[in-house]
């Protein structure tokens, strides 16, 4: 699972997990204990991570440099730097980057898992 440590923060919408170079929505309403301005460890796997569009205009995406690719027969396992965090994301290998290129990401906000950052307690 890639940890990545955040901040929650109010948006338009909702909540959001803030950290340089990337904002997540935080879509869950089954009862969380997270609050605006909480310090956490936002929990994605890599299956949750996925390729979009380049040309996307989604204000919920990030940009990231693709360091390795593993093929893993009809998936492919992405190592990914987003500013200065390193992630892992799970694809369908139909349309790959190359190591080197850039590429568009984009979360699953209904399958992060939230930890608070201090008691690392569960918190949806």
């Amino acid at each position: 699972m890639n940890t990545i440590p955040m901040v929650a923060k109010a948006g338009e919408a909702g909540l959001v997990m803030d950290a340089p170079d990337l904002t997540i929505p935080f879509l869950r309403e089954d009862g969380h204990q997270v609050l605006p301005g909480q310090t956490v460890v936002v929990g994605v796997r890599p299956r949750d991570i996925t390729l979009v569009n380049p040309s996307s205009t989604d204000a919920m995406t990030a940009h990231a440099s693709v360091e390795v690719v593993e093929l893993l027969g009809a998936d492919a396992l992405l190592a990914l730097k987003v500013g200065d965090r390193e992630l892992m994301a799970e694809v369908g290998g139909v349309a790959l980057p190359e190591v080197g290129q850039s590429a568009k990401i984009a979360f699953n906000p209904k399958a992060l898992h939230v930890f608070d950052e201090t008691s690392e307690r569960a918190l949806c």
